[in-house]
């Protein structure tokens, strides 16, 4: 994606980071800054390649800790993207 590109009610910002799963970018929602995490369509082809994205953001979700953001806004967004580039799964 670039910069300006809307992706699920999303806009990029930019890329953070990228992994052999994933890219990770800072995009803009309707509740403000979010990390939204877009799972590489070869991982997304696996069922357990998916099935282990899907659990990386459902554990991520559980973190209670003093220094991790309390609120009802989502700050992390996971989207999952398919062979042919088609968005086929939002989690927040």
């Amino acid at each position: 994606f670039r910069s300006g590109d809307v992706v699920a009610g999303y806009t990029i910002a930019h890329l953070i980071g990228e992994g052999g799963n994933a890219e990770v970018y800072r995009a803009d929602g309707p509740n403000g800054p979010v990390a939204l995490k877009v799972m590489r369509s070869s991982v997304s082809a696996s069922a357990r390649g998916h099935a282990r994205f899907i659990r990386e953001f459902e554990l991520a979700a559980m973190l209670d800790h003093q220094q991790v953001l309390e609120d009802d806004a989502p700050r992390a967004v996971s989207i999952t993207r398919t062979a042919s580039g088609q968005i086929s799964g939002v989690s927040s």
